[in-house]
């Protein structure tokens, strides 16, 4: 064929008017968490992503697979999550989320209890501190739960971490009954 030893530089155009489409992966079941760290992970269908962040920070990006990921750390309460997405053209994308992280509280009545976690009447189990106290459990796990106070009556029971629909327990410990002598003559 023939043949040119001079061509014109040439540039490409492309007019893209549409923001990037994101899609976040379904966030726990009633966007309720017991552990304070979530990660929130989904997908992209844009070919020209420049930029994709949660709450501010820079989210680790697969061109390759189109989708995203970012561990964050989450406040006590309710949390917006909000994923920010820009192309090369300048389109921007949004979208939000809230997410209540509720820990467990443990508070007893009178407070100062020591608390104990899995133990037995043998074994008094995992030392956790003392009432009030905050756990963030984050398996679905029911635990045993054991309150020791002097002067009072040790309290055993159980706590759902998997019951999201309760986020406090007051318990109430019972006084030891002063001991009853009969006087024999």
């Amino acid at each position: 064929g023939d043949t040119s030893d001079y061509s014109e530089p040439s540039i490409l155009f492309i007019c893209d008017r549409q923001p990037p489409k994101l899609r976040t992966d379904p966030l726990p079941s009633g966007h309720k968490v017991r552990s304070q760290n979530i990660t929130v992970t989904g997908g992209f269908d844009e070919p020209h992503l420049s930029f994709l962040s949660i709450n501010g920070t820079a989210a680790s990006v697969d061109y390759q697979s189109n989708t995203f990921r970012a561990t964050l750390a989450l406040e006590p309460g309710d949390n917006t999550i909000e994923l920010y997405a820009r192309d090369r053209a300048g389109n921007v994308s949004t979208d939000r989320s809230l997410v209540t992280y509720a820990p467990v509280s443990i508070i007893s009545v009178p407070g100062g209890a020591r608390l104990y976690w899995n133990g037995n009447y043998a074994y008094p189990g995992n030392y956790g501190g003392a009432t009030p106290r905050a756990f963030n459990h984050a398996g679905r796990q029911k635990q045993t739960l054991r309150l020791s106070l002097p002067g009072f009556q040790d309290y055993c029971g159980t706590i759902d971490f998997s019951d999201l629909t309760r986020d406090a327990y007051f318990i109430s410990l019972v006084p030891h009954a002063a001991p009853a002598f009969t006087r024999l003559d």
